[in-house]
């Protein structure tokens, strides 16, 4: 048992470390494309691919295997590039440890089996340095709460999140804007309520449904 695990764990190595090096490759090829591409820019998902020198009418369009090419089934259900940096989602202890040695960074969100983004003291975790936080695309809903803490300015959320619940945002005082992609279809009451700085949001032709007080 102690072979197999160790045989485990190298293959779980040797498998992130090549999709860590192939993020790179995919960056030094678009910067020789285009010397106006910016590392940064590069988002990927198993719904979405996007990078400011994409022509316009591919934006958004791909997936992570587009940047990452022989990623498994298994990854690909787990693994995002978020603002250039590989990013994986997991709660296995072993895949936890050989990330955080291959400087892959661990998705720190408590999402539950439905997909439902929880209230924890981790999810500002992924804020960058001007306050923006772009939701994984592996959540489905963000839960009671879950952003109710100050120094949020900036939310993306990606069409694969179908629902925002009821009070998602309340009393964050520092949020100013709220970007929801095409997809998104269901605000809960009170959703953003006494969010006093908040001057830009921005709702898609996919919502279908908004409950009271949303916005006071």
């Amino acid at each position: 048992m102690e072979y197999l695990g160790g045989a485990s764990e190298a293959k779980i190595k040797t498998e992130l470390a090549s999709y860590k090096e192939q993020v790179e490759l995919f960056k030094i090829e678009q910067i020789s494309k285009n010397n106006s591409f910016l590392d940064e820019s590069l988002t990927a998902g198993k719904n979405n691919l996007f990078y400011n020198t994409q022509r316009e009418e591919e934006q958004g369009k791909g997936t992570i295997k587009d940047v990452v090419e022989n990623i498994s089934d298994t990854y690909f259900e787990k693994m995002e590039i978020i603002k250039e940096e590989l990013l994986i989602n997991t709660k296995d202890n072993n895949e936890i440890k050989i990330a955080k040695e291959l400087g892959i960074k661990v998705n720190p969100y408590d999402i539950d089996e439905n997909g439902v983004l929880l209230s924890t003291g981790n999810n500002l975790a992924l804020m960058d340095e001007s306050g923006t936080i772009t939701i994984p695309d592996n959540v489905t809903e963000i839960g009671a709460g879950a952003f109710a803490n100050e120094g949020l300015k900036t939310i993306i959320i990606p069409g694969t999140v179908k629902k925002i619940q009821a009070n998602a945002f309340a009393y964050n005082s520092t949020l100013e804007t709220v970007i929801m992609q095409e997809g998104v279809e269901e605000i809960g009451e009170e959703a953003f309520l006494s969010c006093s700085k908040l001057k830009n949001i921005t709702l898609p032709e996919s919502l279908k449904k908004m409950e009271k007080n949303v916005l006071n």
